[in-house]
């Protein structure tokens, strides 16, 4: 019997996981009708949630046996959850999903299938509708990543994706602290065929993730999976000094040849405000690259459980 293993970070999504788990059983029981050699086993990571999420869990728990969850101490974000559910999953092919019911009945077949008959390692779904998770920020945001980096990106990015064993231990191998799975799926490689689907919002109408966590989880991309930035802060540099320079020789110029020195504090006072504001710009870009530095030396846990059953 070969195990596929459902990944499902969940974050206060007490009424989701029911509709969830209903939803998966149904469509596990067509796998198994198609797939007779296939088992399942669900590990959903409770992720500090507030509300009764960790409830619904136990009480899944204690009815199915193939259906196991990981607390956290306290809410450490989606990348943690992420990363231990992909460490204690054991199956042959391991499915990340959003915990969404409208997305895996309509897709996980269909990447079974491309993994198993067409010899795909990464199976993708790819969102088509905008939902309001803020997927135009997101979709923006993946954009401009490519510019910085050799490994391109896939836009737009769903929310679920089933792989191979063999791409689930390339993955789970790099430990750094700060990651970014976008990037991190995208750097191991393997062939990848992605699936696009149609959805609007989550199956109770609110989002799973809000604006100031799509903009976080964009600063993390940026900072912990690109140097980009780094030669971002050169070159801007250098075109504010050159900028500085060519001014310079025109006030020059102007006093020596039209006898018209420059006048007013103003316009002094505006070019010292505007390289000011560059030099902190550089400086904060640096300084969150020396965080990322010092965080990842200290070589804390990603994660702490308080419970795993």
């Amino acid at each position: 019997m070969a195990t596929m293993s459902l990944v499902i970070p969940c974050y206060n999504n007490e009424k989701m996981i029911p509709l969830f788990y209903a939803a998966a059983a149904e469509v596990v029981n067509t796998i198994q009708q198609t797939w007779k050699n296939i088992d399942v086993e669900y590990w959903f990571i409770d992720d500090g949630s507030c509300d009764r999420t960790l409830d619904q869990l136990q009480q899944l728990q204690a009815r199915a046996k193939f259906v196991h969850y990981i607390s956290f101490s306290r809410n450490f974000g989606q990348e943690a959850a992420i990363y231990a559910g992909l460490q204690q999953a054991t199956g042959k092919y391991v499915a990340l999903m959003a915990g969404d019911p409208q997305i895996l009945p309509n897709l996980l077949p269909q990447m079974l299938s491309a993994i198993i008959e067409e010899h795909y390692d990464i199976v993708v779904g790819t969102r088509q509708a905008a939902r309001t998770e803020v997927p135009n920020l997101r979709a923006w945001f993946i954009k401009k990543i490519n510019h910085f980096t050799k490994v391109k990106v896939n836009a737009p990015v769903g929310d679920c994706r089933l792989m191979t064993r063999q791409v689930l231990d390339a993955v789970i191998s790099l430990p750094e602290y700060n990651r970014f799975s976008l990037g991190i799926f995208n750097w191991v490689g393997f062939t990848t065929k992605y699936l696009a689907y149609q959805n609007d919002e989550d199956g109770d109408g609110q989002p799973t993730r809000g604006f100031w966590q799509v903009i976080s989880d964009s600063v993390n991309g940026i900072s912990g999976f690109l140097s980009g930035p780094l030669a971002l802060v050169f070159y801007v540099g250098l075109t504010s000094f050159i900028a500085a320079l060519i001014v310079l020789v025109v006030i020059v110029m102007r006093l020596l040849v039209l006898n018209d020195p420059a006048n007013g504090w103003l316009a002094l006072i505006s070019i010292i405000l505007l390289l000011g504001g560059i030099q902190l710009l550089c400086l904060g870009i640096v300084s969150k690259y020396i965080a990322e530095i010092y965080l990842e030396t200290k070589h804390w846990p990603i994660y702490i459980a308080k419970e795993i059953k």
